[in-house]
């Protein structure tokens, strides 16, 4: 490998961005006036949650999942994320940007409030780490 190019003649830093860089697109939405705002973003890997903070359900034992101790959370229970599909449902869901309550400032209403973010894949590269 002479000069940092690999075989067809490209750089390791090209390479790398061919086999692991995905694209995905971030919408986020207003929660006072439902405004979205939408964003491109690259990613060599996925940082994916095998717990998830869900309200609890009354088909729910105790054993099967946890409380959470913050007072914050005193009312949500970590939910496991069993399947590898399950942790990519739960990371395209909307959730809520994780602010603090009423300090997203809205470019199109000017309010501080709350939103939420959804993510969709536009590009999937052919290597995918998960971590």
């Amino acid at each position: 490998m002479e000069g940092g190019r690999g075989r067809g003649g490209q750089s390791g830093a090209g390479l790398v961005n061919v086999l692991f860089a995905g694209k995905l697109r971030a919408t986020v939405t207003c929660g006072s006036c439902c405004a979205t705002s939408v964003k491109t973003e690259y990613f060599r890997d996925l940082a994916l949650d095998v717990v998830s903070l869900a309200a609890p359900s009354t088909q729910q034992s105790a054993a099967s999942s946890s409380s959470i101790a913050s007072p914050a959370a005193a009312s949500l229970t970590a939910v496991c994320l069993s399947t590898l599909e399950a942790a990519i449902q739960h990371y395209m869901n909307a959730l809520p940007v994780d602010t603090g309550a009423a300090s997203y400032c809205c470019a199109a209403c000017s309010n501080r409030c709350t939103a939420s973010r959804q993510v969709r894949f536009q590009r999937l590269p052919p290597v995918l780490p998960i971590v």
